[in-house]
């Protein structure tokens, strides 16, 4: 139904442009004329000389270099970078819970070291 009445609108609105497009008065037709003879000589003229070159556009390339040379050299750094490996503190904890000493053992643990440094002193 939209269709319909869009349809009808629009044979409407051309109509009515057809008929003021054929009514201009000569001083108008002599106006567009005059206005569209100017706007293709000025696209005549664009077409004819060359743009401008813009002046910065060196950067780009050497932009795209620099941060290529970044990206690799981030990238290279962390592929061939040595593995950390495991910590030296880790084996300690690992000597704590493969022992046969209860864990209460554990909880007073400074004091035994305490008590060896002093007995060592001794």
């Amino acid at each position: 139904m939209t269709d319909e009445t869009d349809r009808k609108l629009e044979t409407q609105a051309r109509r009515l442009l057809d008929d003021v497009a054929q009514n201009l008065d000569a001083d108008t037709v002599a106006r567009l004329r005059a206005v569209r003879a100017r706007a293709w000589q000025i696209a005549e003229q664009e077409v004819r000389s060359p743009a401008p070159k813009p002046r910065h556009r060196w950067w780009l390339p050497v932009g795209g270099l620099t941060v290529a040379g970044i990206v690799l050299a981030v990238a290279g750094t962390l592929w061939f970078a040595a593995p950390g490996g495991v910590p030296v503190t880790g084996f300690e904890d690992v000597e704590l819970l493969a022992s046969k000493e209860s864990p209460e053992f554990y909880t007073e643990l400074e004091f035994y070291n305490w008590l060896a440094d002093r007995t060592d002193a001794t």
